[in-house]
């Protein structure tokens, strides 16, 4: 058993045209689709489950995923690292362990995609400069959207999680840990969210976060802990 399709070459596109890639079980210890170090790579148009990883993406330059859904991973949906100028788009993701798992990218950037029904995050991003727009991270075991060490792209442009929603997860429905007061290297601003009925928080920051025009209600510890502009 091996990887369903492992990319070779820079520049090219992988057009699954409506197909699914599937692996034997979520516990196979091999990629739906792996790329290491190729560039300007686009998976787009189909279908991958049960992989350990559904798509696996590292130390890759310009690359994009759009147009997929990943269930049944057994680690992550879609696991994008160490990357930079990359785009997540259009994705959904369902039934994994981690979901949208991010780590230590420049300029990777998840917009208008689903991350539901995951046994820990909807999506999680370790120590990445990034921008998150119109996400649905709802119903996972325990978070909706979990950043850590988010980092700004400038002094005076933070990390950028908006119009996105986590509702009803089993702790909170956005969650900011590792950050520091505005104006340092880690920070997220938070915009235009919405959170409800989660178990424990709506919005939470471990220190003071930037915030405005979010919402949230029926969160059962806290609607909004340090996120500032909440109704």
């Amino acid at each position: 058993i091996s990887d369903g399709l492992d990319v070779g070459r820079s520049g090219i596109t992988i057009n699954l045209d409506g197909h699914t890639i599937k692996g034997q079980s979520g516990s196979s210890s091999h990629y739906g689709i792996y790329n290491s170090g190729y560039r300007d790579v686009t998976i787009e148009n189909g279908t991958v489950r049960n992989f350990e990883d559904g798509i696996h993406e590292e130390h890759s330059n310009g690359s994009k995923i759009v147009h997929v859904t990943v269930h049944d991973s057994y680690e992550a949906g879609i696991l994008y690292q160490l990357s930079k100028h990359g785009v997540i788009d259009h994705v959904g993701v369902f039934g994994t362990r981690q979901g949208i798992f991010l780590y230590e990218n420049r300029l990777v950037n998840v917009t208008d995609s689903t991350s539901n029904h995951n046994l820990i995050y909807g999506l999680y991003d370790y120590g990445s400069a990034s921008k998150v727009n119109h996400v649905n991270a709802s119903f996972n075991d325990d978070y909706g959207f979990y950043l850590e060490y988010p980092v700004a792209y400038t002094s005076s442009e933070p990390y950028t999680l908006e119009n996105s929603t986590g509702n009803d997860n089993g702790y909170a429905g956005f969650y900011v840990y590792n950050n520091v007061p505005p104006h340092s290297e880690y920070q997220a601003d938070l915009i235009g969210n919405t959170a409800n009925d989660n178990e424990d928080y709506g919005l939470y920051a471990e220190y003071w976060a930037q915030g405005r025009h979010n919402h949230a209600a029926g969160n059962s510890v806290s609607n909004c802990y340090r996120v500032p502009g909440c109704s």
